[in-house]
């Protein structure tokens, strides 16, 4: 009888483990990534501009994010051992038969507070952005319009004005 009490239960808990692993996915999106978009710089009202062929990676990783892409918006993961994060933005235009290559970096310095989401989330770290430093060779200026990077949110963290 006492067997048959730890085979239920056993069976009982092996299905809470995979229900629980299905949901796992409701914990996973861009809580720790700068949501950027390009403006055009230089004009009356805030135009969205796009850059064409640009890759993006990561400085000190190396890990590629965009990759002679047409971008609009990026989303920017954030490294969350440390209080920067540099990013490369490479442009290559065509002109003629020659290819001209330009590049920018972007870093961004921000502070980490530790909170809590849920039971099955657990702790997560939401991001508060303090300065973005930048190169002015692609970029013409940089705007945080909205500092917080916090988990679940979708809005719109940093405006990246280039000229059209």
């Amino acid at each position: 009888m006492r067997l048959i009490r730890i085979v239920q239960w056993s069976i009982i808990f092996a299905f809470a483990a995979i229900y629980s692993c299905s949901n796992s996915s409701i914990c996973l999106s861009n809580q720790h990534a700068v949501q950027t978009s390009f403006m055009a710089a230089h004009v009356d009202s805030e135009n969205d501009t796009t850059l064409n062929g640009i890759t993006v990676h990561g400085l000190n990783n190396d890990s590629l994010l965009h990759d002679s892409a047409s971008v609009q918006e990026m989303y920017l993961p954030m490294d969350l051992n440390r209080d920067t994060t540099e990013f490369i933005i490479q442009e290559e235009l065509k002109v003629g038969e020659a290819i001209i290559t330009t590049k920018d970096t972007l870093v961004f310095v921000y502070d980490k507070d530790l909170q809590y989401v849920s039971g099955d989330c657990g702790m997560t770290f939401n991001l508060i952005l303090d300065t973005v430093i930048y190169t002015t060779n692609i970029v013409d200026s940089v705007r945080i319009s909205y500092p917080n990077v916090n988990y679940g949110e979708n809005l719109e963290n940093v405006k990246i004005y280039i000229e059209p």
